[in-house]
């Protein structure tokens, strides 16, 4: 079933410059030791940096509907993250 969740709240843009400078593990430490992902996980392109809200959407296997609804929702600075449930 496909949800869209609408109408979130998004933090200032003050709050993303803040966190802009800090790295991944100390959000992760601030946020009570939350969503961290696994170590062994790396950035493809090292020197990339990005630091906004981030828009989810979950996809199943051949289907992109929910990115078209996903990416609707979108606003400037948003990171779109999906999340493919392909086994």
């Amino acid at each position: 079933m496909a949800v869209c969740v609408t109408g979130c709240p998004r933090p200032s843009k003050q709050t993303i410059e803040n966190y802009a400078g800090a790295e991944a593990a100390t959000v992760h430490e601030a946020q009570g030791r939350k969503g961290l992902m696994a170590e062994y996980m790396t950035p493809i392109y090292k020197p990339a940096k990005i630091a906004g809200p981030a828009v989810t959407c979950q996809v199943a296997p051949g289907d992109n509907w929910m990115i078209h609804v996903a990416v609707e929702q979108c606003q400037a600075g948003d990171v779109l993250v999906v999340v493919p449930t392909s086994p």
